[in-house]
C-alpha cells in the first residue's frame, strides 16, 4: 500500500526550496503527499498533494503566532491518515510529536535553531526554543541536517538522538529549464552594469548592507535583491542614505522553481553571511548552490561550510565579511575574469544537484 508523507513548515511552501526539492522527490517516488504551510492566499494544491494552508496573516509574532500555528497543525493532522510527519522546521515539532505513537516523525533541522540570529539579542526566547527543542528532539525517529557541522553540533548538545543525516540544499537539474525572464530590461539595467545579486530571506547578518556599500566603488554596479524579509526597509532607507536608491532594486520573493531565470543574469552571486550567530557560521544556504547551477561568480563568506563548497567550484572566492577591503578586491577580481557558464553549470550538474541526494532522503522517510 502506498504511504501518505506530510510536510509541515512555517512559511510559504511555493518559495521553499527545501520543502518543493522533498515534495517533489516523494511525488516522484510514487508516494503520496500533503503539505501544511502558513501561507494562506498560496494555491492548494502541488501536483498531486494537497496544501492545507493556516492562516497568520494578522501578524502576531513570537510564541503566540507559534502557538497558532501549533494549533492549527493538530486541528488538521486530526483529520488525515499518514505514515511519516516531516517538520521542516522546529517551529512544527511539537506539534508533529503528538502523533508519535502512530507516525514515523523526521525532524528537518535546517538551522542551528537554539543559535539563531533573530534571537541572539532575544535571550527570553531563545531560552525557550533551546528548551523546546530540547524536549521534543528525543521525539523523533530521524534528524535531517544540511552540513555536516550542523549534525556533529546537535550530537554534541543532544547525544542520544539518532545520528543525523545529511541533506544539503542543493537545487534540482531541471531548474536549468528556465524559460527568459530578461531582468535586466524589466529593471532598467543596461548590459553594460555589472548586477550584483543577493537571494534568500531580506535579513539582519546576511551582508546585504555590505552590497550596496559595493556601489561606491564600483560606479557601473548595480544591487538586486530577491526575497523578502522585515530587513527590506532597513536595506532601502541605507540605500537612501548613500544615495544610490536608484541602483538597488527588490523583486520580491518568486516561486523556486522559476528562481535560476532571475539568477542567470547576475554577474557575481553573494553570499556575505556575518558571524553572527552559530547558526549563520554553521550556514551552508541553498543560495549558493543555486549561483554554481546558474554558472555564475560567487563570492561567500569564509566560514567552514561554504568554504568547502566554493573549493569545489570553478568561478569562486571566500572572504572575511568584516574584511570591506578585500571585498572590494574579490569583487574586482572576479569582474576581471573570463569565466565559462556552461562549464560552471557542468560541474554544478555533476556535484551540486538534489538528484544526487535523492535516495538518502527516500530512504531516510521509509520509502
Amino acid at each position: 500500500m502506498d504511504k501518505t508523507i506530510g510536510i509541515i513548515f512555517l512559511g510559504d511552501f511555493f518559495t521553499d526550496g527545501r520543502c518543493v526539492n522533498m515534495a517533489n522527490s516523494i511525488l516522484d517516488s510514487g508516494a503520496k503527499l500533503f503539505i501544511i504551510d502558513a501561507n494562506p492566499t498560496g494555491k492548494n494544491k502541488y501536483r498531486n498533494a494537497i496544501i492545507h494552508h493556516i492562516d497568520l496573516q494578522n501578524r502576531q509574532k513570537g510564541v503566540v503566532r507559534y502557538w497558532k500555528f501549533h494549533k492549527g497543525i493538530v486541528k488538521i493532522l486530526h483529520t488525515l491518515k499518514f505514515d511519516t510527519l516531516i517538520s521542516a522546521d522546529l517551529f512544527s515539532l511539537g506539534a508533529t510529536s503528538k502523533f508519535q505513537q502512530s507516525a514515523r516523525i523526521v525532524y528537518d533541522s535546517r538551522e542551528i535553531y537554539s543559535e539563531l540570529a533573530a534571537l541572539s539579542n532575544k535571550p527570553h526566547y531563545q531560552f525557550f526554543w533551546t528548551n523546546f527543542e530540547k524536549y521534543f528532539i528525543r521525539k523523533c525517529n530521524s534528524i535531517i541536517v544540511t552540513a555536516e557541522s550542523d549534525g556533529t553540533y546537535l550530537k554534541s548538545i543532544y547525544p542520544k538522538i539518532p545520528e543525523p543525516i545529511v541533506i544539503k540544499n542543493l537545487p534540482p537539474s531541471k531548474m536549468l529549464k528556465f524559460s527568459t525572464i530578461d531582468l535586466r530590461r524589466q529593471l532598467d539595467i543596461t548590459d553594460k552594469q555589472k548586477m550584483f545579486l543577493y537571494q534568500g530571506v531580506i535579513q539582519h547578518g546576511r551582508g546585504l548592507k555590505i552590497m550596496v556599500d559595493l556601489l561606491e566603488h564600483f560606479p557601473d554596479g548595480v544591487c538586486v535583491f530577491i526575497g523578502k524579509g522585515d530587513f527590506t526597509e532597513e536595506v532601502k532607507n541605507y540605500a537612501k542614505q548613500k544615495k544610490c536608491e536608484n541602483r538597488v532594486f527588490f523583486v520580491g520573493a518568486v516561486p523556486y522553481l522559476e528562481l535560476l531565470s532571475y539568477t542567470v543574469e547576475a554577474d557575481i552571486g553573494f553570499s556575505l553571511i556575518e558571524p553572527i550567530s552559530k547558526s549563520y557560521i554553521h550556514a551552508l544556504p541553498n543560495k549558493l548552490y543555486e549561483y554554481f547551477l546558474a554558472g555564475i561568480p560567487t563570492i561567500a563568506s569564509d566560514f567552514p561550510e561554504m568554504t568547502k563548497a566554493i573549493e569545489n567550484y570553478s568561478s569562486g572566492a571566500v572572504v572575511s565579511p568584516n574584511d570591506f577591503p578585500k571585498i572590494v578586491e574579490t569583487v574586482s577580481n572576479l569582474l576581471e575574469q573570463d569565466y565559462n557558464r556552461e562549464n560552471n553549470q557542468q560541474i554544478a550538474l555533476q556535484n551540486f544537484v538534489w538528484e544526487i541526494q535523492d535516495q538518502i532522503l527516500l530512504e531516510t522517510l521509509g520509502l
